[in-house]
This record gives structure tokens, sequence and C-alpha cells, in this order.
């Protein structure tokens, strides 16, 4: 791999970083997942469309995790704590809430609170453990393409990636029709390229390297250094022009 490119991450990766633990992999079975979810702004579907208002290129879901990590129990001040913790920074991420009632307090924090009382506190998580797999992004290169929601667009003959999730465990595409067909995801919104994905292609194509090159950092300059590279072989040079119609690669 071009050696810039590979600077290119590791710089990324080092602004992105916070010091702290990770849970290890190993507490993923084989049938479960952990993964840090995003939306892709669209007009599809309600939870794309609440995005597209918030941000161009992504918003931060949350961090799922289907599996119990610990023996901890609930605390009566979980709630104040993760809110304390996740305040500040929501927005570095795109960390959004999608929820109304949050609008006037800067779309923040009960949305995000309740998030983490899903999918952390339930599972054994402390505020900070669950705040660390959010905004600690561990390894650009540990982070594979395990969780993918599509629509399937029957104009375009695609189906269209609404939320993608990048973590551990086996990939497990949601809604659409014929995976085997493509699959269109569109950083940047409808002004934007389209890029176009063969089915029997997308896990190896859409790394979550080519998530933080294609959205977060054009979406967050600041997060990233300006270093000339030349594109990996896993990042798509395709794409095709959404205002042409066409639908096939260029």
């Amino acid at each position: 791999m071009n050696i810039k490119y590979n600077n290119y991450i590791a710089a990324v990766l080092f602004l992105l970083q916070l010091s702290c633990n990770v849970i290890s992999s190993s507490n993923v079975s084989a049938d479960s997942r952990q993964s840090l979810d995003f939306l892709l702004p669209n007009a599809f579907d309600a939870l794309g469309a609440k995005c597209l208002k918030l941000s161009r290129y992504f918003c931060l879901l949350r961090f799922w995790i289907d599996s119990k990590q610990s023996d901890r129990l609930p605390q009566k001040d979980d709630r104040e704590e993760f809110e304390r913790l996740v305040r500040p920074v929501y927005a570095d991420l795109n960390w959004f809430s999608l929820w109304e009632k949050d609008v006037s307090s800067g779309d923040c924090c009960s949305f995000q609170v309740d998030t983490y009382i899903h999918y952390g506190q339930k599972y054994g998580l402390s505020p900070s453990e669950y705040h660390q797999q959010i905004f600690h992004l561990d390894s650009i290169w540990s982070k594979q393409l395990v969780f993918l929601k599509v629509i399937w667009n029957k104009v375009l003959c695609m189906n269209v990636v609404t939320q993608i999730g990048y973590g551990s465990g086996q990939l497990r595409i949601v809604g659409g029709k014929d995976h085997s067909k493509s699959f269109m995801i569109s950083p940047g919104g409808e002004d934007y390229p389209v890029f176009s994905i063969p089915g029997n292609q997308v896990r190896g194509t859409l790394t979550f390297a080519w998530f933080v090159l294609n959205c977060m950092c054009k979406e967050k300059p600041k997060l990233c250094p300006d270093f000339v590279f030349a594109p990996a072989e896993n990042v798509p040079s395709r794409a095709m022009n959404k205002k042409s119609k066409t639908t096939g690669n260029q």
C-alpha cells in the first residue's frame, strides 16, 4: 500500500484517538457484534432525513453491543455522568440527537444518554467505558465492515446504504433486495459523486479507512492533515453522476 496513504491514516488516527482502554474483541462471540454505527444523510428514510439536516456526510448513531461485558450494576448517577462526558465532545464526531426535544439544547443530550443506557449500561459498561468506545477509534485497520442497512431503489436497481457500522463480528445486511446486486453510497448528498460497489466486493471496498477518508475527513477536515496520497486499491475510484440518472459505473 502507498506509504503516503499509510502516513495519512496514521496521522488521522493520532488526532482522533483519546488515551483509554478498549474492550477486548475477545468478548465478541461468533453470532454477535460490536460496532460503531453511522447514519448516512439521505431522503429515503426518517433517520436519514434528520441526519441530512445536520450533516452532508455522516451522523454517528451509536456504539452497538449485544452481549454482556461485565457484572457491573447500574449506578444512580450514570445518566448525569454520561451527559457530563458527552456534552463537550458530541459534535466532534457528529453525534447529534435525533430527537426533537433536544433541539433547544443544541442537539444534546437525552438521545445520547438513552443510547448509553440501552447499549452500554445494560451490558455492564460504565459511562466512561461507553464514552471511550465511541471517541477512541482504536486502530483503523482492526475495524471491519459488520453492518449495513439498505433500501432497495427499483429505479437504480441498487441497494442504497442508509446506515453503516464498523467493528467486530460477521457482516449483517438489513433490508434491501438481492444483495448480489450493487450497493450505492453517496457521501456528501445528492450534489456529490455516487459510488457504486458490486455486491461481492462491498466488504472489501467499504472499509473503515474508506469511510474515514471519504466521509469523516470531508466533514471534519481539521481532524485530518493535508497529505497528498495515491488512492489505495480498496478505495473506490469510479463514481456515477446522480444527475445523469445512470445505473452503472462510468
